[in-house]
């Protein structure tokens, strides 16, 4: 009786605590598990000659079957949602602007930046890689072939959690760039003037701010670069399709609109 009750307790947990399009790819493997256990419902009592052999059989099919492959599937469905958690919690990669007691020169500003946004790309890029092992990792243990209804819906499942991630965490790395903006307790950049004899002199040269277009332009380029980083994402269902949409997303527009403002009427 021991083993039967594993059966239906493992057999409850399945039918409840999965998916719809986890289930999806296991439904005929579960159309076969009911089969199976409603014959023993109506056809074997503990009284059967073959109630020994019919519980041998559910437990295989059950326990030591299918309830492997969905947890190992369930497990690295899981693992994916993680590593999409993830790059909300690593936004904050962003120069500070409360950092130094002084404004920053536009080099300094620059050379921040692009160190920091290029970590978070090779998170971003490294997440995306770890998505694809675990979706072909999951596909190993479906009982599915690429070309089926039921593994479309998954992997659409997925993208559009991934696109959802993309959207979140790039909107969230601009906040967060606006909020620093904002809080910052000195000008994001500082212009000298001396007079030295008969001359003026800018420091650094207003000629080179004229030609770098100026603060306000070089934030609008920084940006549009945190906009795109969901183009380093692949889509589970076409690996040459890429997000580029997502800083398209009204909310995120309408940040980097937040943003571009500010910094233009501050410079």
């Amino acid at each position: 009786r021991g083993m039967l009750d594993n059966v239906v307790r493992t057999y409850n947990i399945l039918r409840t605590g999965l998916r719809p399009t986890e289930q999806a790819l296991f439904r005929e493997q579960f159309d076969v598990v009911v089969g199976t256990l409603q014959r023993g419902a109506t056809d074997v009592t503990w009284l059967s000659h073959n109630a020994r052999d019919f519980v041998h059989v559910a437990y295989g099919l059950v326990v030591r079957g299918l309830s492997r492959k969905v947890e190992v599937i369930a497990d690295s469905n899981a693992s994916i949602d993680a590593v999409i958690a993830s790059w909300v919690n690593g936004t904050t990669v962003l120069p500070s602007f409360t950092d130094s007691k002084h404004a920053l020169r536009m080099e300094k500003l620059q050379h921040e930046f692009r160190l920091r946004i290029t970590r978070y790309k090779k998170v971003i890029t490294d997440s995306d890689i770890e998505i694809q092992r675990l979706i072909n990792f999951i596909f190993s243990e479906a009982f599915s072939s690429r070309h089926s209804p039921a593994w479309r819906d998954f992997v659409t499942d997925v993208d559009a959690r991934i696109e959802q991630g993309a959207r979140e965490s790039t909107l969230h790395l601009l906040e967060h760039f606006a909020k620093t903006t904002a809080e910052a307790s000195h000008p994001i950049l500082e212009v000298t003037v001396e007079l030295l004899a008969s001359e003026v002199v800018a420091n650094p040269p207003l000629d080179e701010l004229a030609h770098r277009e100026g603060v306000s332009e070089y934030v609008a380029t920084w940006c549009d670069e945190m906009a795109s980083i969901g183009s380093l994402l692949r889509r589970v269902s076409n690996h040459t399709a890429t997000f580029e949409h997502v800083k398209e997303d009204e909310a995120i527009t309408a940040s980097i609109l937040h943003i571009t403002s500010g910094v233009a009427e501050a410079c």
